[in-house]
């Protein structure tokens, strides 16, 4: 399967629709410095952010390094990434994409998934809410030990709410086309997260995440995230953060660190 970029983009560009009438920044058209956003990251909890990149702007999330133990299986991840495009005001474009994975078994790059975040309301904070849609295809681009040799794909509603004392909550409801144990079809699984976070101190926050899947064949999956975040400036931010698996089906733990980067 051939994918073309700039037609997807071209395509998006075209549902008018997606934003605003009075809204004129896009893509070639950037949202001036002076109007952006706070800065909202997808990472590094498994709940996924409902604001979008300012339109015209670029923003890389990325972890440097993740370790991820299940049983006697050790894997190691580098520099898997998330790059995002800012379409329209409300739309972005991301690709993720991790160009060297280690497992037992095999090693090489991940599958590149494209993925399309439409903040539906709360992108612009006159709203205490905020939620958004993000329809995803999986390119079997990794070969078959590391990413499996079929297109899958899927859809996330990300949902942000904000409380007194300066407590954010977070959640999300996820529905995953998969293939199945046969590797003859496509099956479903559903995937749910909610996190709470707050600020630490100065540009430190920490949140905690309860994130769960259930397959349509198979045992669920359940992890006990926690980390942090500290905000260099109003472009840039590091983390780290573990997941601890809580159900005999999930890994023991992941550990990671990584940085999101706005341009």
């Amino acid at each position: 399967m051939i994918f073309n970029s700039q037609n997807l983009v071209v395509a998006i560009l075209a549902l008018g629709g997606l934003a605003k009438a009075q809204d004129s920044y896009h893509l070639f058209n950037p949202v001036p410095r002076n109007q952006m956003r706070p800065l909202a990251a997808d990472r590094p909890d498994a709940t996924e952010s409902a604001q979008t990149v300012d339109a015209g702007h670029i923003q890389l999330e990325m972890d440097i390094a993740a370790y991820l133990k299940e049983g006697g299986n050790e894997s190691f991840v580098f520099a898997n990434t998330n790059l995002k495009f800012g379409l329209l005001p409300d739309v972005d474009l991301q690709l993720v994409f991790a160009p060297y994975v280690r497992d037992e078994d095999d090693s090489g790059h991940s599958n590149l998934t494209v993925r399309v975040k439409w903040n539906l309301w709360g992108n612009d904070g006159e709203t205490r809410s905020a939620f958004a849609l993000l329809p995803y295809v999986d390119f079997s681009t990794g070969g078959e030990s590391l990413g499996g040799d079929h297109v899958t794909g899927g859809i996330i509603t990300p949902f942000s709410l904000e409380l007194s004392g300066g407590w954010g909550l977070g959640g999300q409801l996820g529905i995953d086309l998969v293939r199945n144990a046969a590797d003859d079809g496509y099956e479903l699984d559903f995937s749910q997260t909610i996190v709470v976070g707050h600020e630490i101190g100065g540009p430190v926050a920490g949140f905690v995440e309860f994130a769960s899947v259930v397959p349509a064949h198979g045992d669920w999956i359940g992890t006990l995230n926690l980390g942090l975040t500290y905000a260099v400036n109003e472009d840039v931010q590091f983390d780290v953060a573990t997941f601890v698996g809580i159900s005999d089906a999930a890994p023991d733990f992941v550990v990671l660190t990584g940085i999101t980067w706005r341009f």
